[in-house]
């Protein structure tokens, strides 16, 4: 059996507390779920998520790949911190990313300022097809986002939606009502040991 993890050149990023490691080699799509599994273990890098670069053209355009086909919000703005720190440049620049439609753009500079210009969640296929969609708690749009999400998700999906009430405030965005008629609250899970809350919705 041949070793494929004897050696891999890697970049390990970490926006908003969620790592991703990004493999620098080529790698066949087939290998995906072991590497991602031991490079997300404790006793490897502990990463949050493995995100897979290629290049797709001789004009160096890139399509981020990760194990299940899906679009990686955190793998994404750590890609536009990374080409900012290779080429030093804080110029806009485009990618293509599993799971989204077309080309995704943005930029960053050197003082760690990421912005992500044209990743819409409305035109992302994998929005249609999730049972499961997670909120980061520091998104403050987060509920006009889930209000949006009614209309675009299937029946069964349910969301995990991280907040921060009272207190907790320093740290996350607070909880808000929702529209009648559309999202419930299933379960709410409060933790005094962690910075944030979760509270579970379905239809």
């Amino acid at each position: 059996m041949v070793n494929i993890m004897k050696k891999l050149n890697y970049a390990k990023l970490n926006v908003n507390g969620n790592s991703t490691v990004f493999i620098l080699d080529d790698v066949n799509r087939l290998n995906y779920p072991m590497i991602s599994q031991k490079l997300m273990s404790n006793e490897f890098l502990a990463a949050e998520q493995v995100c897979y670069i290629k290049n797709i053209n001789d004009d160096s355009k890139y399509r981020l790949e990760m194990m299940g086909g899906e679009f990686c919000v955190n793998a994404a703005l750590s890609f536009i911190g990374y080409n900012c720190f290779i080429n030093n440049s804080g110029d806009m620049f485009d990618f293509e990313m599993s799971g989204a439609d077309g080309l995704i753009a943005g930029k960053a500079n050197l003082d760690t300022e990421i912005e992500l210009t044209s990743s819409n969640y409305k035109n992302i296929p994998f929005v249609k097809e999730a049972t499961h969609i997670i909120f980061a708690s520091t998104i403050p749009e987060k509920f006009a986002i889930l209000e949006d999400l009614y209309d675009l998700t299937r029946e069964d999906v349910k969301i995990v939606m991280r907040y921060g009430n009272d207190i907790k405030q320093l740290f996350n965005y607070p909880l808000e009502d929702t529209k009648a008629g559309t999202w419930k609250i299933i379960e709410d899970r409060t933790n005094s040991d962690s910075i944030f809350d979760v509270a579970i919705y379905k239809k």
